[in-house]
């Protein structure tokens, strides 16, 4: 990123520390910083516009925010009032101020579970990778185990057999365990671009490796 980007990354992230700093659910300015940093790398390889994939990176967990504040669902569309309220005097153009609250908006969008990915433009779909990817590899479960615990999941629920469980986003899955091999090990299937696909797919393999080893010690196998 060149300076002014840095500069314009900083005064947004002073912003919505505070808003970020009481999530338990994995969910944190560091997950936010994570994310852009592995778009900005993605577009260095894909192209892009770097303001756009940058910014809508740092912003696009708003709504998350919004949720627990509200006690209900909010979309990320629902955060998007804020999210131009919060880029009202950046200096950016117009056009890339929309591009950023259409990425945002959009950014939950995959092909997994029966999803369908609607957007064609390379910015979005580089969030929806690098956003995919911090859920995935070692990050990926503890963020799994941290957000199970606030939302009191099960480690693992033995009764329900792994083979049959079903990605369910409502209900986390059976178990934190079960989400893992659902949905976290799997994310590699959902990239959209090339160099999202090589960055997952190694994350995922160490998922399949942890959830082997978790059942062995689980079992006492080890």
């Amino acid at each position: 990123m060149d300076e002014k980007l840095n500069k314009i990354i900083e005064e947004l992230k002073s912003r919505i520390r505070d808003m970020f700093s009481n999530d338990k659910s994995g969910h944190n300015i560091d997950h936010l910083e994570r994310v852009m940093k592995t778009a900005v790398y993605i577009a260095k390889k894909e192209g892009g516009n770097m303001n756009v994939v940058a910014i809508s990176a740092i912003l696009h967990d708003i709504h998350r925010i919004l949720a627990d504040k509200e006690r209900t669902f909010v979309s990320p569309k629902d955060s998007l009032p804020t999210i131009r309220e919060l880029l009202k005097d950046i200096d950016i153009t117009s056009e890339e101020k929309e591009h950023i609250c259409y990425a945002i908006e959009h950014h939950e969008e995959y092909s997994f579970g029966g999803g369908t990915v609607t957007v064609t433009d390379i910015e979005s779909k580089i969030l929806q990778d690098a956003d995919n990817i911090d859920a995935a590899g070692a990050i990926g479960i503890g963020r799994t185990f941290a957000f199970g615990a606030a939302h009191n999941c099960p480690q693992y629920t033995p009764e329900i057999p792994l083979e049959e469980g079903e990605y369910n986003e409502a209900t986390f899955d059976e178990s934190t365990i079960h989400h893992c091999v659902n949905k976290l090990a799997r994310l590699d299937q959902t990239m959209n671009t090339k160099t999202g696909k090589e960055i997952c797919t190694q994350r995922c393999e160490f998922i399949r490796l942890f959830v082997n080893q978790y059942l062995k010690e689980y079992n006492c196998l080890d």
